[in-house]
C-alpha cells in the first residue's frame, strides 16, 4: 500500500475482500428495501463477532475485514458502503491511517472510530473530518445504535 504524491491510494497490492455476513441483497423484513452495506474493520475476532452480529440485527449487511489492506480492498471492489466501523490497533497498520487513506478515497464515507479513547484525544490525533462517531469500547448494542444515529443518514 502506497500514497503517491498526487494523493492517490494504490489498492493494486492489497488483499482481497471477503463476502459480506448477513443475507446479502436480502429484504429488510418489512421495510420494503434492501439492505445497507456496513464496513467493519476489526482485528479481534469476538470483538468482530459480536458487532458483526450487532449491525446485522439492525439491519446492515456487514463485509468485514482485520487489516487495513483487506479493508482497502473492499473498499477498491465496491465503495458502497453506508459507513465504516474502524478500529484503530490493527495488525498492518495503525487504524489512523486507513482513516486518511479512505479519506482519501470517499471523502463523504461516514466513519465510526471504535477505540478507548475519546472524541477529544482522537480530534488530537487523527483527521477524522466531517460524518464521524466515536464508539469506546467496551461497546454494546446501545452504544452502536447511539454512534450510528448521531451520523444522521439518510
Amino acid at each position: 500500500m502506497e500514497l503517491f504524491e498526487e494523493q492517490t491510494v494504490d489498492l493494486a497490492h492489497e488483499e482481497n475482500c471477503p463476502q459480506s455476513s448477513g443475507s446479502k441483497g436480502t429484504a429488510m423484513a418489512g421495510r420494503g428495501k434492501f439492505r445497507r452495506k456496513v464496513l467493519l474493520v476489526e482485528d479481534e475476532a469476538l470483538v468482530a463477532m459480536v458487532a458483526a452480529d450487532n449491525l446485522n440485527a439492525l439491519g446492515f449487511e456487514v463485509v468485514e475485514a482485520t487489516t487495513a489492506g483487506t479493508a482497502l480492498a473492499c473498499v477498491g471492489v465496491d465503495a458502497q458502503f453506508e459507513f465504516a466501523v474502524i478500529d484503530l490497533g490493527l495488525p498492518d497498520r495503525p487504524g489512523e491511517e486507513l482513516i486518511a487513506e479512505l479519506r482519501l478515497l470517499l471523502p463523504d464515507l461516514p466513519i465510526i472510530v471504535a477505540s478507548g479513547y475519546s472524541e477529544q484525544v482522537l480530534r488530537g490525533r487523527i483527521d477524522i473530518g466531517t460524518s464521524f462517531a466515536v464508539l469506546n469500547k467496551p461497546y454494546d448494542l446501545s452504544g452502536l445504535q447511539t454512534a450510528i444515529n448521531s451520523l444522521a443518514l439518510d
